[in-house]
């Protein structure tokens, strides 16, 4: 293969090389991963404040419902003496009757209480419920984005180590001066080559003279652009 071809391929598996690592760079440093991971967070952060909630709401019914009983119990024994006939003085069964309307209030706000204590306890396992199937359906998203960027990043790195293998090869096998000024190029110029299309050199635009093209068609010389200083190549097998 002669030294012009060498080079062009050389360009072009170069140019493979650093869109690998871009996509790989991109594939690392990819926002995807950490919003999901973010979102995954802070549902299961929500999930602990709820199921405390929940832990609360359950702990004041059973309170209240100790207290109702106490309640109950005392209202029971009240109405007991009430009507039993065991009391007869008029003072006692007034106090006994207002203890007994107090009591009735005291029932009744605290039954009053325990619903809306078992309504915001139904709320809240409705909360929990929906949340944790959210967090399941989050959490087999952000596994199967984790399986995807690992096999991309494999991939990009198996890509990454054929480019470098054919890379090296090509660098053997290049006069090291013409690949020395290939370097230089490529440092100041981003590219070492100007392809020749529709008579145009790529790297700066110019129009390149019809004689150069027809040279260029017709054997492998070393042709630097006059304007630009790329090395000019016309390719018969265009992509």
């Amino acid at each position: 293969m002669e030294q012009l071809d060498l080079l062009w391929n050389l360009e072009i598996h170069f140019n493979s090389l650093e869109s690998y690592k871009y996509k790989l760079e991109q594939a690392m440093n990819t926002s995807d991963i950490r919003d999901i991971a973010d979102r995954v967070k802070k549902t299961e952060n929500k999930l602990v404040s709820l199921r405390d909630n929940l832990g609360k709401y359950q702990k004041k019914l059973k309170e209240n419902n100790l207290i109702l009983k106490d309640y109950n119990y005392q209202l029971e024994e009240i109405e007991k003496n009430l009507y039993d006939g065991t009391i007869i003085d008029l003072r006692q069964l007034d106090y006994l009757s207002k203890e007994r309307d107090k009591l009735k209030a005291l029932v009744n706000s605290t039954e009053i209480d325990m619903l809306f204590i078992m309504e915001e306890i139904e709320d809240i396992e409705i909360d929990l419920n929906n949340m944790e199937t959210s967090l399941e359906e989050i959490k087999k998203d952000y596994k199967k984005l984790r399986k995807y960027y690992k096999s991309l990043s494999e991939e990009l790195n198996n890509k990454i180590r054929e480019e470098g293998s054919i890379i090296e090869d090509l660098l053997n096998k290049i006069d090291k001066d013409l690949l020395n000024r290939y370097h230089q190029l490529r440092e100041n110029r981003g590219n070492g080559f100007g392809e020749i299309k529709n008579n145009v050199c790529s790297g700066c635009n110019i129009l390149i003279p019809t004689y150069i093209v027809d040279k260029l068609k017709n054997n492998k010389d070393i042709i630097y652009c006059e304007n630009c200083g790329r090395i000019l190549y016309y390719n018969k097998e265009p992509n």
